[in-house]
């Protein structure tokens, strides 16, 4: 059996390291590819699992290891490689404990509870027998009315290499083999630089939600189970990778909305300018003409 990295593309010999990543289905890497910036950015938010097969002690259950490893190359059921995931805004319910994509699902949020309490289609008519009953619920966005407001989200500093055109929204489209980084707008994508393979890389705000729904479902679920090491099968993370990622997205999201704050300041500061400058013209052309008709 063969394993390829799948940064570099090469073969990943029995008597090196492979390096499995948990959260996505078909991701590993080999010993130099860990190393690249890259994939270090990667490691950030994703757990990396090392499967060493470097001595013939070892040699017995690193292949029973690649036997899963290989066993998972041959399904695409990650919750990360999902376009739920990838393009939609994910809603946990925390009564079922399922995870739904707004956009395919009615869902509902608690209008009193400061913690984002949802509940599904299927568990808001039983809400009264579990939350308190003089709360109410108000239906989350759906369908195309979801899909706009997931695409009115802006890409922040990203400027699309077809137009040039900063901070675009919609979905970014980001070469996966030009370094650092060769990213395409909607509008640009699929007529420009047709002869490299592209990847979808989320909202940096609607990528922070999604992690904070599928930790808080780690969270409850492992608060259910006796076992410290217990692991979301959805997600693949421990109730400590959950917190740790829960906290991560709650930064990454107070950064994005600060950073938007910061532009649309600027932004405005420039169109006050603008219209200043306008209004200074308009009021000396008509001073200017004010004096050629007393002149006459």
């Amino acid at each position: 059996m063969t394993t390829l990295c799948t940064s570099c593309g090469q073969q990943v010999l029995f008597s090196s390291k492979i390096y499995k990543c948990r959260q996505c289905t078909n991701h590993y890497l080999c010993k130099p590819c860990t190393k690249l910036d890259r994939n270090r950015a990667i490691a950030q938010y994703h757990t990396f699992d090392k499967i060493s097969k470097s001595n013939k002690t070892r040699e017995e259950s690193a292949k029973a290891s690649l036997n899963v490893v290989h066993q998972q190359q041959k399904t695409n059921s990650s919750i990360f490689d999902s376009d739920d995931y990838l393009q939609g805004a994910l809603v946990y319910c925390q009564h079922c404990h399922q995870i739904f994509n707004s956009v395919n699902v009615f869902c509902f949020k608690c209008d009193q509870c400061p913690t984002h309490f949802c509940l599904c289609n299927e568990c808001l008519p039983q809400a009264q027998s579990f939350h308190p009953s003089i709360h109410k619920f108000s239906k989350l966005p759906t369908g195309d009315d979801m899909v706009r407001l997931i695409r009115s989200h802006y890409h922040l500093d990203i400027t699309c290499d077809g137009c040039s055109t900063s901070s675009f929204n919609g979905t970014r489209h980001q070469c996966e083999e030009c370094m650092p980084s060769f990213d395409l707008c909607d509008n640009c994508f699929g007529k420009k630089h047709t002869h490299h393979k592209f990847k979808i890389v989320p909202n940096p705000l609607i990528y922070a939600g999604n992690q904070q729904e599928l930790a808080k479902r780690t969270l409850d679920l492992a608060g259910l189970n006796s076992d410290p090491q217990w692991r979301d099968p959805l997600s693949g993370w421990t109730k400590v990778d959950a917190e740790r990622i829960l906290e991560q997205a709650n930064a990454d999201e107070k950064a994005y909305k600060t950073r938007l704050g910061e532009i649309t300041q600027a932004a405005n500061i420039k169109l006050e300018q603008a219209r200043q400058r306008l209004q200074d013209t308009i009021d000396f052309s008509w001073k200017m003409t004010l004096m050629n008709i007393s002149n006459m």
